[in-house]
């Protein structure tokens, strides 16, 4: 079934709000029932196969998402453009150590997973472990 004309602008509100009253409410519908015509059009399964879809065409994949962190690491306007998508870059092959001192003064480095781990290296699988070093 094809969406009305009022349906198709609650969609398209809803998607900017995610709030199904106040998009019942900017599509045309009254304000005394806003409430439950937008809970109701959500639940018609081609409204929401409509959401779905238009969700899904909107969303940006994890190999999108790098691929223009790394176009922004190679052309970015700006040196802190480059450096910040470098850094995220590094994180998510797991190159980056983070460290925590604790009360104890002992230094403890643990390894942050960003990203899926795919991209760890032999030395971050083993178990963390303590140094006798201090400061830094």
């Amino acid at each position: 079934m094809m969406a009305t004309k009022k349906q198709t602008l609650f969609v398209e509100n809803y998607l900017k709000s995610f709030n199904a009253t106040e998009a019942a409410k900017l599509a045309g519908y009254s304000e005394r029932s806003a409430h439950a015509i937008g809970y109701e059009l959500l639940r018609k399964p081609d409204i929401s196969a409509i959401v779905k879809q238009r969700l899904e065409n909107a969303a940006m994949s994890a190999d999108e998402c790098l691929a223009r962190i790394a176009e922004l690491a190679r052309n970015g306007k700006t040196e802190s453009t480059k450096a910040k998508a470098l850094e995220l870059i590094a994180k998510h092959h797991g190159a980056l150590t983070e460290r925590l001192e604790h009360a104890g003064g002992q230094e403890i480095t643990f390894r942050v997973v960003y990203g899926d781990g795919r991209f760890g290296d032999k030395a971050s699988q083993a178990a963390p472990e303590a140094s006798g070093d201090q400061g830094e």
